[in-house]
């Protein structure tokens, strides 16, 4: 591999919250195999309580395609390789090589994606489209590449876009 390879997962806002049922993750359990932040109705709720907008979810065709359209442009024009990409109702899981750190590629993808989904009518302008942040793991292996390129690609359910 010439350039680091990134495996980035961001979610849709208030979509997956703190005390959620299917765990969480924060600063203090965000390493890969720790155990998750377990259910918590009550932060649950204190988490909805918070949220400034109501939650938002790519539950079109269109708004998944703005997306995975925004995403291979950005990807395109930054030169970065888009090995991987799979967006979901909810999250999207994006394997892509960059000379650029993880953290700019990451806020480019979400940044430009709000943008073509603002700019096509399916997102007020006013909405938090994305959650704080989001998951950003350098892959410093093949078998981690092809391992996150298959997960991406093959275990998240049938194609949506």
């Amino acid at each position: 591999m010439v350039e680091p390879v990134y495996f980035l997962t961001f979610r849709t806002y208030g979509t997956w919250l703190h005390g959620d049922p299917r765990g969480s993750v924060d600063r203090e359990h965000r390493d890969f195999g720790e155990p998750r932040i377990e259910r918590d109705d009550g932060l649950l709720r204190r988490r909805r309580a918070v949220m400034k907008n109501a939650p938002f979810v790519l539950d079109t065709a269109a708004k998944r395609q703005a997306v995975d359209t925004s995403i291979r442009r950005t990807c395109g024009l930054r030169q970065w390789d888009l090995l991987a990409l799979n967006v979901r109702s909810n999250q999207v899981h994006v394997v892509v090589g960059a000379e650029s750190p993880e953290e700019k590629v990451l806020a480019d993808l979400k940044a430009w994606a709000t943008r073509a989904l603002r700019d096509a009518g399916l997102a007020d302008q006013s909405a938090d489209v994305w959650s704080h942040h989001g998951s950003t793991r350098v892959l410093t292996t093949d078998s981690a590449v092809a391992g996150a390129i298959l997960y991406t690609l093959f275990e998240q359910g049938p194609p949506l876009v």
